[in-house]
């Protein structure tokens, strides 16, 4: 899913110097209101493949975020895209990990998620709201290369570069508070975690 804002960001950072020959994972690739799958496909990666937990357009396997690294290689993508998926994922630091593990050692995470102020949307769950901070915090040890608001609803664009090997490295955000949409308060994932079960 992506925006007009997204797609917007997404022109801005995804020149065909960072996209030609590169292979590429979309993580919640279903088109559903627009992707950055046509941007990237004018620069000739070298691979791009789109997971998404429902079949659709733009859905090359069925794959959950979560089962990442059974279905990939370790330092296998040079860029992962995830837009408009963070929010909606119970465990998000779960996710970020694993993408973390796909991405090779100077390869460069895009993501966009919801903020504070933008309304409820379920597809199928929906559980965060990330600010600026919040994403810097996550990423902490990433090199941010472009990092704003989003200009027309609440949310953050963030395009990033893992400037190392991140399997282990993830300890320090289990005690990041995140807006949870369900105790419509800050918490950690621990917190949230004991929550839904």
């Amino acid at each position: 899913m992506c925006s007009k804002t997204c797609i917007e960001f997404g022109k801005r950072v995804l020149s065909k110097k960072e996209v030609q020959d590169k292979r590429i994972l979309e993580v919640g690739s279903k088109n559903v209101n627009g992707s950055l799958r046509d941007i990237c496909m004018e620069f000739n990666p070298k691979e791009y493949i789109g997971i998404d937990i429902e079949e659709g357009e733009g859905v090359n396997r069925l794959c959950n975020v979560y089962e990442l690294t059974e279905e990939f290689d370790a330092d296998y993508f040079d860029i992962v895209i995830c837009t408009e998926v963070l929010e909606h994922l119970s465990m998000w630091e779960l996710a970020i990990k694993n993408m973390e593990d796909v991405l090779k050692v100077g390869g460069k995470i895009l993501l966009t998620t919801r903020s504070f102020g933008f309304g409820k949307h379920d597809h199928p769950r929906d559980y965060w709201r990330f600010e600026v901070e919040d994403i810097l915090k996550i990423l902490k040890p990433y090199d941010i290369l472009k990092i704003e608001k989003d200009t027309a609803s609440s949310g953050v664009f963030c395009f990033a570069k893992i400037p190392l090997d991140m399997r282990g490295v993830y300890d320090y955000r289990d005690t990041l508070k995140i807006y949870s949409m369900l105790s419509e308060k800050r918490i950690t994932m621990y917190d949230h975690l004991i929550e839904v079960i």
